[in-house]
């Protein structure tokens, strides 16, 4: 779920790098400068794509999985419902709760966990970066701006 967005924090990072690399005259791979940069640039996004698709795989799988078992049961209790049931509803009302309704509440359970997790995941990812690189600044983010 990070790795996406880590993607999106590198890019500025590596940027200043392969500019003052540039500014000092540092290119070749063996003096760690420009080309060097741009594998391990190349590297992360490489990573970051593989794990966004794997993100959006899993959740993709999950939702269609969600969908069948939700028209599943929405269709046997259709079946097991009493005659007189048939007698008041129409047949499309039926057919659109069959199939355009458990759409909705398939792509919205899933859009929305979705979104939470990775919400979750950048908001966690940011506050163990922000305690690393200094506890006060961590510590004064969690204290006034948070609340």
């Amino acid at each position: 779920m990070f790795a996406g967005s880590l993607v999106d924090f590198m890019i500025p990072h590596y940027v200043g790098l392969i500019i003052n690399d540039l500014k000092d005259g540092k290119i070749s791979y063996e003096e760690g400068g420009v080309n060097r940069k741009l594998v391990e640039w190349a590297f992360i996004v490489v990573v970051g794509s593989l794990c966004a698709f794997l993100r959006e795989f899993i959740f993709g799988v999950t939702s269609e999985r969600l969908g069948t078992n939700l028209r599943q049961a929405l269709f046997e209790s259709i079946i097991n419902k009493d005659v007189s049931f048939f007698d008041d509803m129409r047949t499309g009302d039926i057919l659109s709760r069959l199939a355009s309704d458990t759409q909705v509440v398939q792509d919205g359970l899933t859009t929305n966990v979705a979104m939470f997790v990775k919400a979750c995941s950048i908001m966690i990812g940011s506050l163990v970066i922000l305690f690393l690189v200094d506890w006060r600044i961590g510590l004064i983010t969690v204290l006034i701006l948070v609340p």
